[in-house]
């Protein structure tokens, strides 16, 4: 964008107009440059594109639909560091991982009729996994903060009208992978803990809340997903 400028007065005047798009940019999670320079004759150069990373970190990604061809339909929020995006059930918000300016992940929302975003979680720590109720009303994910030995699992209303709420406490070390249908469990894995590695465990969210072990074998299960009609569990 381009606004005059009064030097005398030291202020900007008149209305700010478009230059250039789309301009580069640099965020080193503390400032912000785009990438251009005019020259004395009035001479505008810059890279055009979005975000560039300066950092050995290879995570930044666009958020970007594709049809069942694969072909780009658009994308949604901004590039950034950030995984895990995870789409609300009524298709209308997608929550997602980005690292912040102190180098921890949080959960965002990104808001896909208003193209906005917005924060999710707080505090110190990462955040990681997030994982929508069936009825859209709260995101579980894992939260490793620094007074805490283990990650564990927590979750958190999507209206913000509380606080984390931590899950299970004196268990193995957990992240969420899925919601049951019903809404009365969490699918989720361990962290490596025990010989067999990485196993799902299932966590029920009434009575005790005490997690149960579903798959252990001498392999590592990741990803589990539930089918639409909740009979089936893919994982990797």
């Amino acid at each position: 964008m381009a606004q005059p400028f009064n030097a005398r007065k030291l202020s900007t005047t008149g209305i700010p107009v478009p230059i250039a798009s789309p301009v580069a940019f640099v965020n080193d999670g503390l400032t912000s440059r785009g990438e251009f320079s005019v020259s004395q004759n009035g001479i505008l150069a810059y890279i055009s594109g979005g975000l560039i990373s300066n950092s050995n970190d290879s995570n930044v990604v666009q958020l970007t639909w594709f049809d069942r061809t694969g072909k780009v339909l658009g994308t949604a929020g901004t590039p950034g560091i950030q995984s895990r995006g995870a789409i609300s059930p009524d298709g209308r918000t997608v929550a997602v991982v980005r690292k912040d300016s102190q180098s921890f992940f949080d959960v965002w929302i990104n808001d896909l009729a208003r193209g906005t975003a917005s924060r999710f979680t707080f505090g110190t720590g990462n955040k990681l996994f997030p994982v929508w109720s069936p009825d859209g009303g709260h995101i579980a994910f894992r939260s490793s903060g620094f007074q805490r030995a283990n990650a564990n699992l927590y979750q958190k209303a999507t209206n913000g009208a509380a606080e984390d709420e931590e899950l299970v406490k004196d268990a193995p070390s957990m992240r969420p992978d899925d919601w049951s249908r019903d809404g009365r469990y969490i699918i989720g894995e361990t962290l490596a803990v025990s010989k067999s590695g990485t196993d799902v465990w299932v966590l029920p969210l009434f009575g005790d809340r005490k997690p149960f072990p579903y798959l252990h074998t001498d392999f590592n299960e990741h990803d589990a997903r539930l089918s639409p009609n909740g009979q089936w569990l893919a994982l990797s």
